[in-house]
This record gives structure tokens, C-alpha cells and sequence, in this order.
């Protein structure tokens, strides 16, 4: 058997289908690695940044065993604010609307926003980039975002700087 436990805020469905290993096959360690690092990058991916995976064999017969996976899920990480520096061509609000980062609002805890995630934090500097090169902006510079987590491990601080050079037309 494949077995996932402490999984309160993800369904095991979606583990489910994200794991390869199969009931009645033959034991793979590779295979079983593999899997543990896949269910912790769908975590970090769900923004459970602090999530830590744990993967037991647990022998119920004569060369038999079952594969356990233990999750240990923590809080989301949020994102507290979002600082960008050295713009002057484009507002910080303008920015900050484009972006898939953003604090959480009202209705956060329905459609899941304002849980911070590193994919779309990099997908977000591409988004300003273009901003800046559809306005003339041809040699901007978006630094890496700057990260800090709170003393409390519960949210974010998110810091972009730029640099955007002269408007070309």
C-alpha cells in the first residue's frame, strides 16, 4: 500500500495524483525518494513553504511493506507586504496590480490569494519587466525579489528593487 498521513489542508486526491508509486509493485528506494520530494514541492507550490515530508517502509508480511508517507503541513506562509523601490516611470500600485503576489484581501480564504509562492513571485518579475519594455523601458533592470520571513513564520516580506534606466522611443 501507498499511505499519506497528516495531510489536513491538501486532499488526498490531489497527492494522489501526483504521486507514481503503485499498490502490488516492486519496492523502488529511488522511486520512493523521488515521490517524498514530489509531495513536498506540491506543497511549497500550495505555499505550505515550511511543510516537511517523511516516508516510512512499513513491512506487513513476508517481503511485503507499505510506503507511508507523513506530512507535516505547518501554516501557508502570507504575504505581509509587497516594498518595490526605484520606480519613477510606473507607480508602485500599478505594479503591484499587474502582479500574482499580492496581500491577502477580504476574501482570501476562498480563493486562496495572498498566499505567497516562489514560482509566482518569478513569474511576476518577468510581468514587470514587460511593463516596463511595452513603455520604452529597454534596458530595465529587475533585481531578484528580496525575501524575508517573519520572526512568527507566518508571513512574507516581499522586496523588489529596480532600476530603469533611460525611456527609449
Amino acid at each position: 500500500k501507498v499511505i499519506v498521513a497528516g495531510n489536513d489542508e491538501v486532499k488526498l486526491d490531489k497527492i494522489n495524483d501526483v504521486l507514481e508509486l503503485k499498490r502490488d509493485a516492486v519496492a523502488d528506494h529511488a522511486a520512493i525518494r523521488k515521490n517524498r520530494e514530489t509531495i513536498a514541492q506540491f506543497y511549497q507550490d500550495q505555499g505550505f513553504l515550511l511543510s516537511a515530508v517523511e516516508v516510512d517502509l512499513v513491512p506487513v508480511g513476508e517481503g511485503e511493506i507499505d510506503v507511508r508517507f507523513t506530512v507535516d503541513e505547518h501554516a501557508k506562509v502570507r504575504v505581509r507586504d509587497i516594498e518595490i523601490t526605484g520606480n519613477r516611470a510606473i507607480s508602485s500600485d500599478d505594479l503591484r496590480a499587474a502582479m500574482g503576489t499580492r496581500k491577502p484581501g477580504a476574501l482570501s480564504f476562498l480563493s486562496g490569494s495572498g498566499t505567497y509562492s516562489r514560482q509566482t513571485l518569478e513569474r511576476d518579475v518577468s510581468v514587470l519587466t514587460g511593463l516596463y519594455l511595452d513603455r520604452g523601458y529597454a534596458t530595465v533592470k529587475i533585481n531578484p525579489p528580496a525575501e524575508r520571513l517573519s520572526k512568527d513564520k507566518k508571513f512574507m516580506h516581499v522586496a523588489i528593487a529596480i532600476d530603469e534606466g533611460p525611456q527609449f522611443s
